[in-house]
Parts: structure tokens; C-alpha cells; sequence
């Protein structure tokens, strides 16, 4: 009888790791952070965002994953996750991103009704948050008294009986600012 020395090698141990599972970025979304992905296997990657921009989606040992997003146009901080798995292991990286300003503008920001007769008109608001729209004068008629987002508000004045010049103002007004 002879005897046989036989070696196995041992399957070496999945690894999968990141360099960090938390990102934040700014409202404008300009900038691209990079993050180390570190590995002796395969994966994948997943997104949960369509904001959320990824500069690879799979790959095969270390890689670098840029990760980008797009620009935050409402008012609310929002969040998302990319997760980096493989046959037996998941890293998850958190995105969130900064609520942008409140923002309104009204166009045209002005209106003349020269005819004296009972007329409507329209302006169009632009935001991405909400407001209330009112006036102090009887004579004008608006259609809504509040909104969020963008619309087109018609701004209906009675005809004129007094003869004379008459001057009014509409009030859009947020939270935290107004536009007359």
C-alpha cells in the first residue's frame, strides 16, 4: 500500500464591501461622489430612485462607483438606496438629497383692464410648494384661492360703474415669502 498525500485549497471566503453607506448630497445635484467597492466576487447593482444616477450597474472585484443625482426641484428632502449584492453578501448605501428652496414667481406680474367692461385675464405661477391667493377687493374675482405647484389662474375684474381709475392687488403668498 502506498499512501497518497492529496491538498485540497479551500474556496476562499466571498468578500464584498464599501468605503460608505451613507451619502448626502445638495439640492443643485451637481456634484459626483465616488465610492470604493471592494471584492474577490461578482455583483450587482440596484437603485430604488430614478433621481439616483450610478456610473456602473455590475462588476467583478474592486471597482470605483461614481454616484451622481438629479437636481432636487421640490421642497422636500428625499432618499433613496443603491445595493451592491453578490451571491451571498448585500451592502446597501443610503442617498438623500436637500429639499430645495421654496420657490414662486408669477408671469406677467402685472395686469391692466382698459376697457372698463368686465374682463379676464390670465397669469401663470410657477413653484414647487404650496400658496394661497387672495385679494381685498370685491371687484376682483379669482378662479382658485390656493394651489401647489404651477397653474394658470385667471383673475376676472366687474365692470367698472364709478367712472374713475380703480387699482387692485392680488396677494400669491407661501410660507415663508409673497409675491403681489
Amino acid at each position: 500500500i502506498r499512501a497518497v498525500k492529496t491538498t485540497s485549497n479551500p474556496t476562499p471566503t466571498e468578500t464584498l464591501d464599501v468605503s460608505s453607506t451613507s451619502l448626502s448630497f445638495s439640492e443643485e445635484g451637481s456634484e459626483t461622489i465616488s465610492v470604493n467597492i471592494t471584492s474577490n466576487t461578482s455583483y450587482s447593482i440596484t437603485v430604488n430612485a430614478s433621481w439616483i444616477k450610478t456610473s456602473i450597474s455590475n462588476g467583478t472585484g474592486d471597482k470605483e462607483l461614481r454616484i451622481s443625482v438629479q437636481p432636487n426641484f421640490t421642497n422636500e428632502r428625499r432618499s433613496g438606496h443603491i445595493t451592491i449584492y453578490s451571491p451571498s453578501i448585500s451592502k446597501t448605501i443610503t442617498i438623500t438629497q436637500q429639499a430645495s428652496s421654496p420657490r414662486l414667481s408669477v408671469s406677467p406680474s402685472g395686469l391692466e383692464f382698459m376697457t372698463g367692461e368686465e374682463e379676464t385675464k390670465s397669469v401663470d405661477i410657477v413653484s414647487n410648494t404650496s400658496y394661497s391667493i387672495s385679494t381685498k377687493q370685491s371687484w376682483i374675482v379669482l378662479s382658485q384661492t390656493n394651489g401647489t405647484g404651477n397653474m394658470s389662474l385667471s383673475i376676472t375684474v366687474a365692470e367698472n360703474t364709478t367712472g374713475g381709475y380703480r387699482k387692485g392687488y392680488v396677494l400669491i403668498s407661501y410660507s415663508t415669502g409673497c409675491f403681489n
